[in-house]
């Protein structure tokens, strides 16, 4: 006996639909666990209190329904040195001329300002620095701060593989804060 199961097209263009979209994310998973290896050995050994978040979503409260999210890739909150290091990861600068660096940046501002919003209070009166970064893994960078040791600016493009020469501006730029300083 044969059984055979009857064809359903609006079925089966979901599933084919479905199934390209989660193959399409394979890319943005690899970059992300290549920074996550990155920071993992960058951090290992280190005698810093360091808290590395990775893929958390915060609802901004004030637009509470709102569709408007903040996912952050890579939330690293280094007491320390007291900054908080918002990285957002991409795969790709420019691919087919929508620019992710726009995304990237509006990502970044907004996830900076539900941080503060949410967090902010808990941290006044100290000395903490939030910085933002873009890493990719694809597309020659367009702006590459650690390339340049005078570079003033806070916000970061940066290739993956340069994620431990990012850390070790951002601990420049971000010295130990003695407990009396605190």
């Amino acid at each position: 006996r044969r059984l055979t199961r009857g064809l359903d097209p609006v079925r089966d263009r979901t599933a084919e639909k479905n199934l390209k979209e989660a193959l399409n994310r394979i890319p943005g998973y690899i970059c992300e666990k290549k920074v996550h290896e990155a920071l993992k050995n960058y951090f290992k050994g280190s005698d810093e209190n360091v808290v590395v978040l990775n893929g958390i979503d915060l609802k901004d409260a004030r637009n509470f329904g709102a569709s408007q999210g903040g996912e952050f890739d890579y939330l690293v909150i280094n007491e320390t040195r007291q900054y908080i290091f918002n990285l957002e990861v991409k795969r790709r600068l420019a691919p087919d001329g929508n620019d992710p660096r726009s995304k990237a940046a509006e990502q970044l501002k907004r996830n900076q300002g539900m941080f503060e919003y949410f967090f902010g209070g808990s941290l006044n009166g100290e000395k903490w620095t939030y910085v933002k970064a873009v890493a990719y893994s694809k597309e020659p960078p367009v702006l590459d701060c650690t390339n340049d040791g005078s570079c003033q600016c806070k916000d970061f493009i940066v290739h993956i593989s340069k994620i431990p020469q990012l850390m070790e501006l951002i601990n420049s730029k971000c010295p130990i804060i003695k407990n009396e300083e605190k």
